[in-house]
């Protein structure tokens, strides 16, 4: 049997989503509950599918890059060199 960190993991549980993202698990819970996060469940778990986890994250580094700065700083991506 190969070593869980060399298997591609297909989904994550409330508390490893919400370690990852530096949130709280309510925090996560809320998400989920909004439909931000798509999950699954596995008896009583709640599971999140890796690669919505992914896709959530990547829209909202879109969306909040062309909007917001990060830490003041504006993103300079058409300044001139």
């Amino acid at each position: 049997m190969q070593n869980q960190s060399t298997i591609d993991r297909l989904s994550f549980s409330v508390l490893e989503v919400a370690k990852t993202l530096g949130v709280s698990s309510r925090t996560v819970h809320n998400l989920i509950k909004s439909g931000a996060i798509p999950h699954f469940r596995m008896g009583q778990r709640v599971l999140i599918p890796a690669d919505k986890l992914r896709e959530f994250i990547a829209e909202r580094t879109k969306s909040e890059k062309s909007s917001f700065p990060v830490d003041g700083i504006a993103d300079n991506t058409n300044e001139r060199e």
